[in-house]
């Protein structure tokens, strides 16, 4: 133990200077004090959870292969135990990306996006791919997505820098199930057209409605 004559106080660590008026201390006792780390020792207890994850993910894994024996031994023409596991899946993934991450909310929603997505069209394609995923659904995920993302800007002024770039991606997506009626994937045009107009719309009011600086990093990002 250090004691400091000036401020009359005990001082620990391996330092010789008064942490409070950075005079020289002196030393009272020997007894072991140089090993003070000058914060105490917290134990995590992370075993409960660790014991908690591991039984769910056993649980999923157990699941998904019960779901597949069920299907194969009671075969009716449809895969549907793929459709389990593609869920499982993609719902621990949504787990460690939208729960768990600590990463941008823009990156979330689009990979959300895209989760729910691969879902629809996985079930699609097992119950006899007659398009409503891509025709149908798609084209209002991208819409709410957009427009979600237009919340959180709306939101968190102070970071539209941050969730800028992303809302520009999402919007652009709008576009994307016109493509796909043009390409033969969907049978029915007024979804993706529904998609593609609130896509159009949004970028037009993310220019009108803008300041000048938020054009100016529009101007910067795109080179336009």
């Amino acid at each position: 133990m250090k004691f400091c004559e000036k401020c009359k106080v005990y001082v620990r660590g391996k330092s010789n200077l008064c942490p409070l008026c950075f005079s020289n201390i002196t030393v009272v006792d020997k007894g072991g004090d140089d090993e003070f780390s000058g914060y105490p020792d917290i134990e995590e207890n992370l075993g409960e959870y660790s014991i908690l994850t591991r039984f769910f993910i056993f649980l999923s894994i157990a699941g998904c292969l019960l779901s597949l024996i069920i299907n194969l031994l009671f075969w009716k023409g449809i895969f549907w135990s793929l459709i389990v596991i593609t869920g499982t899946l993609l719902l621990w993934e949504t787990i460690k990306l939208a729960i768990l991450s600590k990463k941008n909310m823009g990156l979330k929603i689009i990979s959300q996006t895209m989760v729910v997505l691969l879902l629809l069209i996985t079930i699609d394609a097992v119950t006899g791919w007659n398009q409503w995923s891509i025709g149908i659904i798609a084209p209002f995920v991208i819409i709410a997505s957009t427009c979600a993302m237009t919340i959180v800007i709306c939101i968190k002024r102070a970071k539209w820098r941050e969730y800028m770039l992303f809302q520009f991606i999402i919007t652009i997506n709008g576009i994307i199930p016109v493509i796909l009626y043009w390409c033969g994937f969907a049978k029915i045009i007024w979804p993706a057209l529904v998609a593609a107009l609130y896509s159009l719309l949004t970028l037009i009011g993310m220019l009108i409605f803008a300041d000048k600086q938020l054009k100016s990093e529009l101007r910067k990002r795109f080179h336009i």
